[in-house]
């Protein structure tokens, strides 16, 4: 990497696409941030202004949802390629569609492994900035942000807990739990627990945690209906060798895990 003048040998830009890749995986969100900054700031000081600008203001947007996929084991890891269309509210597109002639009139969600991309590649549309990144204070790229503005709103909470990535997260999150995280509650908790904050539950974490487990089982076997309405949420289908209503159960714990302050906060 050439930390003078660019010459025709340059790999820098290879190189901070590999590390992107690598603070993506790093456990701890503070740390993770603060790579991804500074790797944002090479991208700026190698010409590359437009990937520094993308890095920049999707760090802090995008970091919740791409968090949430990771956990849950359905984030994929591609790195560049075209942009994605997650799932958004529909008919946001259309209400600003201008007629014929003009590009972006209409929103197609994408599928398969696209639908899991990270927020860095959501298309972005100026006229209607993507909801799950302007909830979470995402600038309008009208103008130059010299600070981001940090919020906590009832809806970013809304979100968090019936938006339908966060919702499909949830379950596959219970479904590598079930599957990967041992053969009691206690083991699976702890693995659980471990995956989102990188650490294991205390005592009385636990004890919560258990007792909340306990109580939506009790609910879902007494409405299989709902369960069955709770696990149909996104585009990936839910394991049929799970007893629904206990996977129901643990989607409920796994969304509360994943709405944890220390979860969703770094401070």
């Amino acid at each position: 990497m050439n930390e003078g003048f660019p010459d025709d040998n340059d790999t820098e830009g290879g190189f901070l696409d590999c590390a992107v890749e690598i603070a993506q995986a790093i456990d701890s969100l503070e740390g993770r941030s603060e790579i991804l900054s500074l790797i944002a700031f090479k991208y700026a000081k190698s010409g590359q202004l437009e990937a520094a600008v993308d890095l920049a203001e999707t760090i802090n947007d995008s970091y919740l949802r791409d968090q949430a996929l990771a956990s849950s084991g359905l984030l994929s890891r591609k790195i560049g390629g075209p942009s994605v269309k997650p799932y958004q509210p529909a008919g946001l597109w259309e209400e600003m569609a201008f007629g014929q002639g003009f590009s972006g009139q209409s929103y197609t969600q994408s599928s398969g492994p696209d639908l899991y991309r990270r927020g860095i590649y959501t298309v972005w549309k100026r006229t209607v900035p993507p909801p799950s990144l302007t909830i979470f204070d995402a600038p309008d790229r009208e103008k130059c942000t010299a600070r981001r503005a940090v919020t906590n709103t009832p809806l970013q909470a809304l979100v968090l807990l019936n938006d339908p990535t966060y919702v499909e997260a949830a379950r596959a999150f219970a479904q590598r739990v079930l599957h990967s995280g041992g053969r009691t509650d206690r083991e699976r908790l702890n693995f659980a627990f471990k995956l989102a904050t990188a650490r294991t539950p205390d005592s009385q974490e636990r004890v919560v945690l258990l007792g909340s487990l306990r109580e939506f089982r009790s609910s879902y076997q007494q409405d299989q209906a709902y369960a069955s309405k709770l696990l149909s949420v996104g585009d990936a289908k839910a394991d049929s060798r799970v007893d629904p209503r206990e996977l129901a159960a643990w989607t409920t714990l796994a969304s509360m895990i994943l709405n944890l302050d220390e979860t969703i906060t770094a401070e």
